[in-house]
């Protein structure tokens, strides 16, 4: 089961990395973990521990709710992730300023 839960948020990861033009080495210096960090997060060797998965959230565009609901296989949840992360970027690219409710 664990390994199961590791491998839908590593899809998950490399999916929306990919999306957001980052490179393993990018996002790893946004969070300040290893470039290794993220590849063993994105080959479903690991996941990240709490206080990275927060900083992850945050730099996917991604609440943690969302995340954790992914993890445990919810394709809805990775669909809504999408839309939602989708519209954001429509809004900011038109001039308005998307702030979600952590900031």
């Amino acid at each position: 089961m664990e390994r199961e839960y590791g491998m839908h948020f590593a899809k998950f990861l490399k999916e929306r990395r990919r999306i957001l033009n980052l490179t393993q080495e990018e996002l790893a210096s946004r969070l300040n973990v290893s470039k290794s960090a993220v590849n063993k997060w994105e080959s479903g060797k690991g996941v990240p521990d709490r206080f990275n998965m927060k900083h992850l959230s945050a730099e996917l565009g991604v609440s943690l709710n969302e995340i954790y609901r992914i993890c445990e296989g919810d394709d809805k949840a990775i669909t809504d992730a999408r839309l939602v992360s989708d519209l954001i970027n429509v809004l900011e690219i038109h001039g308005y300023r998307v702030t979600r409710e952590d900031e």
